[in-house]
This record gives C-alpha cells, sequence and structure tokens, in this order.
C-alpha cells in the first residue's frame, strides 16, 4: 500500500499522542505548500540548472515499430464506446509502489464490451519488488483481476524514457490501432511541476517532457487521429495551469488536472471506471465531472483540488489576458479602471471555460487555473522564457511578472500581488488574482 493509503496504530502515551495530532494537522494544511514523499511533485527535477528547454524532435517512425506491428488485438473490444489508456511513468523511486495499486484499482473493474483499459507501465529497479520484480516498461490491456506480473502484459517494449515526447506517441498511436473506439481518454500518471511539465524519469538522467514537447507530441497524436483527443487527464501535481493548457488546447477537448499538490496514492481509478463502465455512453465533458467528484471523495481529507476544463473555451481566457498582461506592464495611476475591465473579462472567461471544480473547503482561493506568479524576484525561475512557455510570449505574461520586482512596496500592484495567495513553486490561483485587481480599492 501507499502513503497516502496506509494506516498507522501507535501504541504509546497520551502525551505522544497529542503530539501526533498536532504533527499531521499541521501536515494536512501545509501539504500543498510544502511538497512531500506523499505528493506527486518531482524531488529533484533537475530544474535549477537549466536556462531553456529545447523544443522536442518526434522521429518520423518510431524505433519500436517493427515489434509493435506484430500485435493483433484479440482481447480488446474494437466498437468500444471508450479506450481509457493510461501512461504511467513510475520509473522513480516514489511512485513505483503507487504506479501499482493504481493499476490494481484498475484491475477491479477492468475491460469489457464498452470500455477499453490499457497502462503503458514503465518502473525502477531497486524499490518495489511485488509482481515479479521486471524493471522495464510494458503494455497492457488491463481486464478484471489481472495483476501487472511478468507475462500478463501485451507487449514488452523494454526500457523507454518516458520523459521522451516520442514514447507517448507511439503508446497513444499504437493504443489507438489497436483498441479503436468512439472515445479516446489519455491520461498522464506521473510527477508534474505545472509549467515545468510532467513525465520525469529516473532511468533516463530524471529527463521529463515539458510542455512544448508535450505540445508537440499531442500535434503528432492529433494528426494520426484526425481529430483531438477527448479528454487528457493528468495525474500529477500542479498541471492545472493557464501554462499547460494553453500549451495542449488545440489537441485535447478536455482537460483534467489539479492546481494543487496531489497526494502519491492519485486518481480513484476503480470508482472512475466503474462509473464509465455504468454510463460508456457519457461524453468527455461527463467523464471530466465524474472524476473530478470521485477524487474529491477518495481525498478529501487532504488539501485537494480537482477541475474539468473545456479547452476549446481557452482561448477567450488567453485573449482577455493579452490585454490585462499589457495593461498591467504599462500601468500608471490613470488605467487602473481599465485593468479592472480586463481583470473582469478573464474571470468572466475562466468561469465558461471551467466546467466542474472541486476543492478542500480550507483552498477558499482555487478557482480552478492557477498561473506562474512570484511573489519575490528571488523565487522566479530563469526557465520561465518563451522558449520554453508559449504562453509566456502569446501573453506578455512573463514580462510583466519581471516587471512587476521593480515596482515600490507600497504600490497597488505589488499589494495585490501580496493579497493572492501563493501555491507551490510559485503559482497563484488566476481567477483569484484578477477578484482582487477588481476587488482592491487603488
Amino acid at each position: 500500500m501507499n502513503a497516502g493509503k496506509r494506516a498507522h496504530t501507535i501504541n504509546s502515551s497520551v502525551s505522544v499522542l497529542v503530539l501526533i495530532g498536532w504533527i499531521l494537522l499541521i501536515t494536512a494544511i501545509s501539504v500543498a505548500v510544502y511538497p512531500s514523499e506523499a505528493t506527486r511533485f518531482p524531488e529533484n527535477d533537475g530544474l535549477s540548472t537549466i536556462t531553456a528547454l529545447p523544443m522536442a524532435t518526434i522521429p518520423e517512425e518510431n524505433e519500436n515499430a517493427e515489434s509493435e506491428s506484430v500485435y493483433t488485438n484479440n482481447n480488446g473490444n474494437d466498437s468500444a464506446k471508450w479506450t481509457f489508456m493510461v501512461y504511467m511513468a513510475a520509473d522513480d523511486d516514489r511512485l513505483e509502489e503507487a504506479a501499482l495499486d493504481d493499476f490494481m484499482e484498475m484491475a477491479d473493474i477492468g475491460t469489457n464490451d464498452s470500455v477499453n483499459v490499457v497502462v503503458q507501465l514503465d518502473r525502477i529497479s531497486g524499490d518495489d519488488h511485488s509482481y515479479d520484480n521486471w524493471t522495464d516498461c510494458r503494455r497492457f490491456l488491463v481486464t478484471k483481476d489481472i495483476t501487472p506480473a511478468d507475462g500478463n502484459e501485451v507487449m514488452d517494449i523494454g526500457e523507454v524514457n518516458m520523459g521522451d515526447p516520442s514514447t507517448l506517441v507511439s503508446f497513444v498511436e499504437w493504443t489507438i490501432s489497436n483498441f479503436p473506439a468512439e472515445r479516446y481518454a489519455v491520461i498522464i500518471s506521473s510527477h508534474g511541476k505545472g509549467w515545468s511539465g510532467s513525465c520525469w524519469d529516473h532511468t533516463s538522467d530524471n529527463d521529463n517532457m515539458n510542455l512544448m514537447e508535450m505540445r508537440n507530441a499531442l500535434s503528432e497524436i492529433y494528426k494520426f487521429n484526425g481529430r483531438p483527443i477527448d479528454l487528457l487527464g493528468f495525474d500529477a501535481c500542479l498541471m492545472s495551469t493557464i501554462e499547460v493548457a494553453y500549451e495542449v488546447h488545440q489537441y485535447a477537448s478536455i482537460m483534467v488536472a489539479s492546481e494543487l499538490p496531489e497526494p502519491v496514492s492519485g486518481w480513484p481509478y476503480n470508482t472512475i471506471l466503474k462509473r464509465l463502465i455504468e454510463t460508456s455512453d457519457i461524453d468527455a465533458s461527463e467523464l471530466a465531472t465524474i472524476i473530478v467528484d470521485n477524487y474529491y471523495l477518495s481525498d478529501a481529507h487532504t488539501a485537494c483540488a480537482m477541475t474539468a476544463i473545456d479547452l476549446n473555451k481557452i482561448d477567450a481566457v488567453i485573449n482577455g489576458l493579452k490585454d490585462l498582461a499589457q495593461d498591467l506592464i504599462a500601468y500608471n495611476e490613470t488605467n487602473v479602471l481599465a485593468i479592472q475591465s480586463y481583470a473582469r473579462t478573464v474571470t468572466d472567461a475562466i468561469s465558461q471555460a471551467v466546467i466542474y471544480e472541486r476543492h478542500e473547503m480550507s483552498w477558499h482561493s482555487v478557482h480552478g487555473l492557477a498561473i506562474y506568479l512570484p511573489k519575490y524576484q528571488e523565487g522566479f525561475s530563469s526557465a520561465y522564457t518563451p522558449d520554453t512557455v508559449s504562453f509566456a510570449d502569446a501573453t506578455a505574461w512573463e514580462d510583466f511578472v519581471t516587471d512587476s520586482y521593480t515596482y515600490a512596496e507600497d504600490n497597488w500592484l505589488t499589494t495585490v500581488i501580496g493579497d493572492t495567495e501563493q501555491y507551490l513553486t510559485g503559482n497563484v490561483d488566476l481567477y483569484e488574482f484578477c477578484q482582487h485587481l477588481i476587488d482592491h480599492d487603488s
């Protein structure tokens, strides 16, 4: 069992119990601010020394193409309503055990006539030794009660880099070819860090998939599929940001992600798949709502949040932010009303884009989409540039953030930034920031 599901029995004195109670309370309150081993947040992402992350290069032919073409689907349903594919980047000594637990949650339900459940699982050596302790990467059609043991896979693809976008392209295209359905869900299950990306792979020099690489991968999948993926989900920390949504919005219809850290236990796949199979005619927005509800109900005792976003409505948010960022850069005492007007445009657009959102009630500032806005200059990452984050260039947001550090301490905008609740890695809730602009008496 993983850390998020493990129960503890403590035999000790009353004073020790009280002390432990206080520690647990403090931990629960602070988990969204300080990452721990109980979250899907990368411990060492290698970004501290990186000034720019390269654009992805997607090979025209995947190196595994020959071996993949050998497989013929004899078990999945070719006329399924949904194919639910999970890209499990667990080549990490903090996620492997949780990934295996998640696999078994899926196996509680399994593939049936209406839903194909397909997993690509990359494991690591030296951590969890269960299920024959294999350590490479394998693909599974998850039938009911199957285990991720040696020999149960559909295909062993050897050791791969799950942070390489071509690995994601290969998995999704192979799955669509072998397990076609009316609709497709692609879930990325790994560590996440918002604009820095996802899918850190420890046996591949801690490489990860940055946002531009992810966009390029989804673009290739779009060309192959002929239309956007119906639902793109992130079972990972901090991925419900405007930077992520902007990068993927042309290649998926609905996005489901959290703007806070996730517990290591991740999504409750058994209850999600049970509802999907019971109501398999549902569309992507309805499945997204099921994911949000079931995640919230499984982790409501933690500092949890989950959001379903209509990516077709992200352009309106971006257009509003372009105007807002430009006026924030040009701020003077005469254009406060213009800034507040643009901020209202952004909050209205967010309200339209967010299909459904639930969060633990102590996080009153959460509304579904975060944005990068470190309060202090020393917290700003030099990697946040148009070379790595397309959103920064599309909206001039980077220019505003860096300019804001030159404001006087008693400046109106400095006060607004200071009043906006900071999350992990310098993120703030975008709606909340705009609302502070609207409400502030300048």
